[in-house]
């Protein structure tokens, strides 16, 4: 009998599928789960889901994550305990800008994760862009001549 994990979004009423119990997964709308809620395969709920709470560290993998897909890294070998580990890549000013939109329209869109990555409580779209570009200066691929 094979099992599949769902969530099931609390914002917009999306059901979530993965292949695997207990991982992070993204509705559309913004909001995360953690799919721990198992069915069977003629749809007998097995378990129940949890909503997700991000912490600073998968916030910043996130972002890191969309990083490295603009340019066609592998995040899972990205070595980031290097002193330059940022320099190992390149992108366009226009890649960079559409990143820093992505990060700032992100931020935006989750509270929480601009409180946790900002340590304040101010919100608003030039605030989240702001800090977006703060990010990219200090943590963004270089860019090409």
């Amino acid at each position: 009998m094979k099992l599949h994990n769902r969530a099931m979004c609390g914002r917009c009423g999306l059901e979530l599928i993965s292949e695997y119990g207990g991982h992070f997964v993204q509705c559309p709308c913004g909001d995360s789960y953690i799919d721990t809620d198992r069915w069977d395969c003629m749809g007998m709920r097995l378990g129940g889901f949890a909503k997700y709470e991000p912490t600073l560290e998968t916030i910043i993998a996130r972002i890191l994550l969309k990083m490295c897909v603009v340019v066609g890294a592998n995040f899972y070998k990205l070595d980031t305990s290097r002193k330059d580990w940022f320099f190992e890549y390149e992108w366009t000013q226009e890649q960079q800008d559409d990143f820093i939109d992505f990060v700032a329209d992100y931020l935006y869109k989750n509270k929480i994760a601009l409180r946790l990555l900002t340590n304040s409580p101010l919100y608003g779209k030039k605030r989240c862009r702001k800090v977006a570009s703060e990010f990219i200066f200090n943590y963004g691929w270089k860019l090409k001549n």
